[in-house]
């Protein structure tokens, strides 16, 4: 299906500043102060970092006879090159862009499979989980890392109970020590950002989400979730496809988000995408981030999927060839409903500017590779309020 509503052309930002290509935030304002569960910036806009998958890996965290019977080395090597290679640089990006940001940016929300996993054996799956929080923790940032949970965390023997024997109280101890597990909520100003964890409470992650976004009196609210709610590739990954009858959760999921206009950011596929998907309770926006970061320098692009369909929508083509069918007629029910989507390869961050003024403005910054200006700036108030 061809993209048509709000062309992309007229939900780019307008600004001169992004019509030039020059970042909008490039200015070091006042420190900012956050307490356990808030994020305050002192009624200025707000700035909010976002990564996706970046995959942290090291060759000493892993039962290596255990990754050959699987047949995972060639990734888990994949990973750990590029680890030595971008992550600190990818982390040092962070901080100066946190602190350059006028004002300074509040968070680092990293929507999901931080680390590789595939440990192993119980002992490497904890060595990896430590290995992977003292990375993030050794460039201290000036912001906190609000973390959502990814498949990857949960890959391998003793890797589940590794990850939240240590994730949780990480979390409780930068955020909020009333958080008991991987659904919880996090308010930064005048936003309020729900994490979901499908893995782990596939009965109940629909119940969090709908009583935390119902009682919500926040102005710009948010649903971070590692797998896309609407699929974008032939793999049609969504957080419900293990249910064996996932449409009925699933229009429930569909209807909670539209009704309460919470933007859906998520990573999993490993691709920059924006698009909007109408519902009877209204349009959804979903936002993908992906920061595995191979090529540092990279600006533009490439494999830009432009309509949306199973026939453009090929990655993972081949994946279980006997429910190719039933996933290309999920993709065409999909296309009935998206009125504006691009998908694409280009790996890096983004930041996530919110307005204080009379006027909603939620701005979405994203940086190809690492670097300090923006391949663009997309306007996503547009996208949720445009009919």
């Amino acid at each position: 299906m061809s993209t048509k509503g709000i062309s992309k052309r007229i939900f780019l930002h307008q600004s001169s500043l992004a019509a030039a290509g020059v970042a909008a935030v490039p200015l070091v304002g006042g420190a900012v102060v956050w307490a356990s569960g808030t994020a305050k910036s002192g009624g200025r806009d707000t700035n909010i970092l976002l990564t996706g998958d970046i995959h942290f890996d090291l060759q000493g965290d892993h039962h290596w006879e255990w990754v050959e019977e699987v047949n995972h080395k060639a990734a888990i090597d994949m990973h750990c090159a590029r680890t030595a290679r971008t992550f600190k640089p990818l982390m040092e990006t962070l901080k100066n862009q946190a602190l350059a940001a006028n004002p300074p940016a509040s968070a680092v929300v990293q929507l999901g499979d931080l680390q590789e996993g595939m440990a192993g054996s119980p002992e490497m799956a904890a060595q990896l989980t430590r290995h992977t929080l003292e990375a993030i923790e050794a460039p201290q940032l000036p912001v906190p890392w609000v973390l959502v949970q990814g498949n990857h965390g949960l890959q391998g023997p003793g890797a589940k109970e590794a990850y939240m024997a240590q994730v949780v109280p990480y979390l409780q101890k930068e955020l909020d020590p009333s958080i008991t597990s991987m659904n919880y909520s996090y308010h930064i100003d005048d936003a309020h950002i729900v994490m979901l964890d499908p893995f782990n409470s596939p009965d109940g992650f629909i119940d969090f989400l709908e009583a935390e976004l119902e009682a919500s009196t926040a102005r710009y609210k948010f649903v971070a979730i590692h797998e896309p709610v609407i699929p974008i590739s032939s793999l049609c990954w969504h957080p419900l496809m293990r249910t064996e009858d996932f449409e009925p959760p699933r229009q429930r999921l569909l209807e909670v988000l539209a009704r309460n206009k919470a933007i859906v950011l998520c990573g999993h596929i490993h691709r920059y995408s924006v698009l909007r998907r109408m519902t009877t309770c209204g349009p959804i926006v979903q936002v993908m981030i992906s920061s595995i970061v191979s090529e540092v320098d990279k600006k533009q692009p490439t494999d830009m999927i432009m309509e949306y369909g199973p026939e453009t929508l090929r990655q993972g083509r081949n994946w279980r060839p006997e429910t190719l069918g039933e996933r290309q007629a999920l993709l065409t029910e999909e296309g009935k409903h998206i009125t504006d989507f691009f998908s694409y390869d280009l790996q890096g961050y983004a930041m996530l500017t919110l307005g204080s003024g009379e006027e909603d403005k939620i701005d979405l910054s994203y940086y190809g590779g690492l670097n300090k200006e923006p391949y663009e700036t997309v306007d996503l108030a547009a996208l949720l309020e445009a009919e």
